[in-house]
C-alpha cells in the first residue's frame, strides 16, 4: 500500500510537473525544442553548407550567363574576312597591299558594316599564342591576311551577296560570322545551366528531408510534452508555429554565415583570377565575372531557404499530428 502512494505521489508530481513546464510553453516562457543541443548545431552547420553551396553554384551560374550573353553579343555584331591569297607576312608588298584596300573598299561600302580594320602580323601572332604558345611561332609562318569587321547594332547584312562580292574581286576570300561558334557557346552555357538546377535541385531536397528528419525526431523527444499541451489545450498550429520559431532562427543564423562565406569566396577568387589571368593576356574563353546587379539574386537563395525551412517544418508538424490522433 505504501508503495502504491508512493507512485501515485510521483505520477501527480511528474504531471504537475508536466502541466507547469506546458504553461511555461504556451506563455512563450520556454521552447519545446532545446535552444542548444548537439542536433542543432550539427544541423546549424548542414544548413549552413548546403546554403553555401546553392549561392556558390548559382554564382557561377550568373557569371556563366553573363559572360556567354557579353561575348555571343560582340561576336554577333562582328565577322572575320580571310582573304587567303594574301599572307600577313607579305601584306605590307604592293599586290597585298591593292587587294588589301579592294576588300576594304567593299566593306566600308556595304550597308551595315560600322568598321573594317585590316589585322596586321603582330596582332594575328598575339592570336595564335594561346593555341600554339608563346614563342613558338615561326616568323615565316604563313598567316592569312584577315580583316575584323564591325556591324552595327541594328546591321541586316546579307553575308552570301557579301562573301560573293569579296570572291568576285579578290579570289578565294571567306566570311565567318562565328555562327558556329556561338552555338558552341550557347550549348556549353546551357548544358552548364542544367547541371546547376540539378545540383541546386539536390540541395533542396536534402534540406528537406533533414528538416523533416529533424522535426520528426523532435516531436519524438518531446512526446510527453505534446501530449501534455494538447491536455491543456494548446492546438496543432501552436505547436507547429513553436517549432517553426526553433527552425526559423536556426536557419537565419545558418544563411548569414553562409552568405558571408559566400562572399568572401568570391572576393577571393576575384582577386585570384585578376592576378592568374592579368588583362593583358588573350583568352580562350570570357572572363567569369559576377555583375553587382547579380547580387540581389543570391539574396534569393537565403530566402528561399528560410521558406522552405519554415514550410517544410509545419507541414511535418501537422502530418506526424494527425497520425497520432
Amino acid at each position: 500500500m505504501t508503495d502504491l502512494l508512493e507512485k501515485n505521489a510521483l505520477s501527480r508530481s511528474a504531471l504537475k510537473d508536466h502541466f507547469a513546464t506546458a504553461l511555461g510553453y504556451m506563455r512563450g516562457e520556454m521552447s519545446i525544442l532545446p535552444p542548444k543541443t548537439v542536433t542543432n548545431a550539427s544541423m546549424l552547420m548542414v544548413i549552413s553548407i548546403m546554403c553555401y553551396l546553392a549561392t556558390l553554384t548559382l554564382s557561377g551560374v550568373l557569371a556563366l550567363n553573363a559572360a556567354a550573353s557579353g561575348w555571343t553579343s560582340e561576336l554577333s555584331r562582328s565577322l572575320t574576312v580571310q582573304l587567303s591569297s594574301v599572307s600577313a607576312l607579305s601584306a605590307e608588298s604592293e599586290t597585298s597591299a591593292r587587294e588589301i584596300e579592294k576588300a576594304l573598299t567593299i566593306l566600308n561600302t556595304t550597308e551595315g558594316v560600322a568598321q573594317a580594320t585590316p589585322i596586321n602580323r603582330s596582332q594575328a601572332t598575339a592570336m595564335l599564342e594561346p593555341w600554339l604558345g608563346e614563342g613558338n611561332i615561326a616568323d615565316d609562318l604563313p598567316i592569312p591576311q584577315l580583316i575584323e569587321v564591325t556591324l552595327t547594332e541594328d546591321a541586316m547584312l546579307d553575308i552570301t551577296a557579301l562573301e560573293q562580292a569579296l570572291q568576285d574581286a579578290i579570289p578565294a576570300s571567306k566570311i565567318d560570322d562565328h555562327t558556329e561558334w556561338n552555338a558552341e557557346i550557347l550549348v556549353f552555357a546551357d548544358f552548364i545551366k542544367s547541371v546547376a538546377v540539378l545540383v541546386l535541385a539536390l540541395i533542396l531536397l536534402s534540406t528537406i528531408a533533414m528538416i523533416i528528419f529533424a522535426t520528426r525526431a523532435g516531436l519524438e523527444t518531446r512526446q510527453d510534452l505534446v501530449e501534455v499541451l494538447h491536455l491543456i489545450g494548446a492546438q496543432d498550429d501552436f505547436i507547429a508555429t513553436e517549432f517553426q520559431k526553433q527552425f526559423f532562427y536556426l536557419g537565419f543564423k545558418a544563411v548569414i554565415m553562409a552568405f558571408i562565406a559566400t562572399f568572401v569566396t568570391l572576393v577571393i577568387l576575384g582577386i585570384t583570377t585578376d592576378v592568374m589571368s592579368p588583362a593583358s593576356t588573350i583568352t580562350l574563353i570570357p572572363p567569369l565575372t559576377l555583375p553587382w546587379s547579380s547580387l540581389f539574386s543570391l539574396l534569393l537563395v537565403p530566402v528561399m531557404v528560410l521558406a522552405v525551412i519554415l514550410l517544410t517544418a509545419r507541414l511535418t508538424v501537422f502530418h506526424a499530428l494527425r497520425q497520432r490522433l
